[in-house]
């Protein structure tokens, strides 16, 4: 009995391998962790992301306990004398608050009652005063220091969206609708002793002068550059003015097709940073439609009234689908720079800190980021529960922050100091196949000890964001690598857990969940007993060079054509090669091959045995082979029908205790030496020539065929039994020959075969 192979290339070339890979991979994985991308602003506390996926040291928010009675909460400002004014909506109340950082605790009182709806900026006055602007009438107040009104004049405008003191004494106020720029002179307006003063037609008020107009609807914000020139930005169309310092006709640095500048901060070192938000929705709650009350007569002529933007509804919608931005103007005259870009983010306000980081306030999820000037990286601090931050008011030089909450309505403190743990959470990370989860690793940890980083696990196996997921696990660190044993899901999220003393420039760089996926089975995709007596000569693969690409490198495989499953471009090289081989005439030989599909591309190992029916024990053909194929010699095997079985185990690098080995029951083997036996075989002379027919049986194999071979050199065989099918163990076939094909025969000799190749002999004579 032969049982072999027949390389004729080396054997390491040779090989249809059961697994994926011709060069065994890690079947673990890692899920690279971006903590700027993989951490919501809500999960953060005491801790930052920064745009370069690193986890830093960021500022508590604390909610301070008190109550305000009012909708809406538009501007937070410090009074002389350290109190604090808080201007609202949409009933025209402002409010004194007493602040208590220690505390974190805050008490209101009604400071002052207004006839117009929306109070949208406060300006104290070094004596005290306090300038209000409003809106929809466009009125603006003087109050005393006890919130009683000394003087009111109504504007021809629609709203006072800001108001900028200046060292002279004069206040410069930016309106809406049309979008104007006017200076107050208070002195004047209160020596005009006209307390309630309305507009007639264009005129204005006694002490008030223009400044500047712009062609924009609105001019929402103001600010002093550090040379003396006024900044404006304006709305809908997103434009940043400058005008001089006397006022006059702007210039224009920079602008943005139906955009708000919303905010403006200007560094000490001259830097302009402006605030950019762009609505991806037309009129959105966050704008209130308006008419023009007074319309110019040369520029607005035959134009549709247009919205007064940052109106903020005290119910927006759940998401901003706009985008905000930040530019940079380096010495307040260079061209615009974007140096942040949040999408779903609208920006209200920016805060230079003292050092020099921009914190920045926005919605529609209470969200606080940042800019960090020095490094050029973006940040993101742990936001509000409310659903806008609409204002930043620094409670010292170099304390603590009070923010202004809207939807609901609050105040909170925005600390580096703490004293609860400093945390953050991921989202939910899709490892994208369910399995073990593994360690975590840090790429490096910055002025962080790893006894202080506590870091807690959970899984899921559904997708669901808040139901099915395991109890938080506590992991265990062991040199870098923090574990937590027996978990498992598709689904994971990550809990880090920090000190509140941590060091000022402690940082966390980018990390790694390792995992190792579900084990899947090995499955039989096909198996083929091919017909006997036949050997393979096998087609070495053709010479591919021993080089990797990048994509394999970092794990990106490259494109492959006609590639199913997880096979690769080698596995269809090798699948091709073997099926181009050559199939030679060898009697007794028999070839078997089969076709494994793992899902998981683990290497594959092979057993291949035989038994007889009525036998017990099984023979092994070939036993852990790594190829899908072999061939063997049928005649070491007695006549019988065999019943075949293919067990495929898995193999390193699966480590054995989680190795599949499976056992598929495969086609009967059908090994058969002894020739058909003719029953009946005859000669019958026609007017034509001859019909010559034979009929036979065969103890285990199907008929084939019957070879008629007349002893002038005239043979044909026939494959077609007469019934028609050829389908049984016993047949008949049959010809008909002309005379002019027989000539001078006299005999012919049938030769009857069965599937297996064995043939039986019979002569019969030619008679008429």
């Amino acid at each position: 009995m032969r049982i072999f192979r027949r390389p004729i290339v080396p054997v390491a070339l040779i090989a249809l391998t059961l697994g994926s890979q011709a060069v065994a991979q890690p079947l673990s994985q890692d899920y690279g962790i971006n903590f700027f991308l993989d951490v919501p602003s809500r999960n953060l506390t005491g801790l930052a992301t920064r745009s370069d996926g690193r986890l830093v040291v960021g500022p508590y928010l604390y909610p301070l306990a008190g109550e305000l009675t009012a909708d809406l909460l538009w501007d937070l400002v410090e009074l002389p004398d350290g109190g604090w004014l808080v201007a609202t909506g949409p009933t025209g109340e402002i409010h004194e608050l007493t602040i208590n950082a220690e505390t974190r605790t805050f008490t209101s009182q009604l400071w002052a009652q207004l006839d117009n709806g929306q109070v949208f900026k406060l300006a104290p006055l070094p004596d005290g005063r306090v300038v209000a602007g409003t809106s929809p009438e466009g009125k603006v107040y003087l109050l005393d220091r006890t919130g009683t009104v000394l003087v009111r004049a109504a504007l021809p405008v629609d709203s006072v969206f800001d108001l900028l003191p200046l060292d002279d004494g004069s206040v410069l106020l930016a309106t809406g609708n049309p979008g104007r720029i006017y200076r107050l002179d208070v002195a004047a307006w209160v020596a005009a002793d006209t307390p309630d003063t309305e507009p007639a037609d264009d005129a204005l008020p006694i002490g008030f002068t223009e400044f500047g107009r712009v062609r924009d609807r609105n001019v929402r914000r103001l600010a002093l550059a550090t040379d003396g020139r006024i900044l404006a930005g304006s709305a809908p169309d997103g434009m940043l003015y400058r005008f001089t310092a006397t006022g006059g006709e702007p210039e224009v640095l920079f602008e943005d097709n139906r955009a708000e500048i919303t905010d403006i901060s200007v560094a000490a070192n001259g830097d302009v940073y402006a605030a950019v938000v762009a609505s991806g929705t037309p009129g959105t709650t966050r704008i209130i439609q308006t008419t023009n009350l007074n319309p110019d007569p040369d520029e607005d002529a035959g134009k549709e009234p247009e919205p007064v933007p940052m109106i903020i509804s005290p119910n927006p919608p759940s998401t901003f689908s706009g985008r905000s931005s930040v530019l940079y103007l380096p010495g307040g005259d260079g061209l615009a720079e974007t140096v942040v870009s949040r999408g779903d983010l609208a920006i209200y306000r920016l805060l230079e800190q003292t050092d020099g980081t921009l914190l920045i306030a926005g919605g529609e999820d209470g969200d606080l980021v940042g800019y960090d000037p020095r490094n050029r990286r973006s940040l993101t601090y742990g936001g509000s529960p409310s659903a806008q931050i609409t204002d930043l008011a620094p409670l010292t030089k170099d304390g603590p922050v009070v923010a202004l909450l809207n939807n609901p309505t609050g105040l909170a403190l925005i600390d580096y100091q703490g004293d609860s743990p400093r945390q953050a959470r991921t989202r939910r990370l899709d490892l994208r196949e369910p399995g073990r989860i593994g360690a975590v690793r840090f790429n490096r940890l910055r002025e962080v000890a790893e006894a202080d980083l506590q870091i807690s696990l959970r899984a899921n196996r559904g997708s669901d964001e808040r139901e099915g997921w395991t109890p938080w696990t506590q992991t265990v660190n062991d040199r870098g690598a923090w574990t937590a044993p027996g978990l498992l899901g598709r689904y994971a999220e990550m809990r880090i857990e920090l000190p509140a003393a941590i060091a000022a420039d402690g940082q966390l760089d980018n990390a790694r969940i390792f995992h190792l996926p579900q084990n899947r089975r090995p499955v039989l995709q096909a198996f083929r007993i091919l017909s006997p007596n036949f050997s393979l000569i096998e087609r070495p693969q053709p010479n591919q060079p021993a080089v990797s690409t990048l994509g394999q490198v970092i794990g990106i495989p490259a494109p492959t054509a006609n590639t199913t499953n997880n096979n690769n471009g080698n596995d269809n090289r090798t699948a091709n090669a073997l099926l181009a081989s050559q199939v030679v005439p060898d009697p007794g030989m028999q070839i078997v091959t089969w076709t494994i599909n793992d899902p998981d591309g683990d290497a594959l190992l092979a057993t291949f045995s035989i038994r007889r029916d009525d036998a017990a024990t099984w023979t092994d053909l070939v036993v852990d082979s790594p190829e899908a194929w072999l061939q063997f010699d049928r005649r070491g095997f007695a006549d019988g029908i065999y019943f075949t079985r293919l067990t495929v185990r898995e193999t390193a690098p699966r480590i054995a205790a989680d190795r599949f080995e499976i056992t598929f029951e495969a086609d009967d083997l059908v090994i058969d030496h002894t020739p058909p036996r003719i029953t009946a075989a005859t000669v019958e002379a026609t007017p034509e020539g001859w019909r010559v027919q034979v009929t036979g049986e065969d103890a285990l194999s199907i008929l084939a065929g019957a070879d008629f071979m007349f002893n002038n050199g005239y043979r044909l065989t026939v494959e077609q039994p007469a019934d028609g099918i050829r389908d049984g163990q016993v047949e008949t076939f049959a010809v008909d020959v002309p005379l002019a094909r027989t000539g001078t025969a006299t005999a012919v000799e049938i030769q009857l075969h069965d599937t297996t190749g064995n043939r039986a002999v019979t002569r019969v004579m030619l008679a008429r």
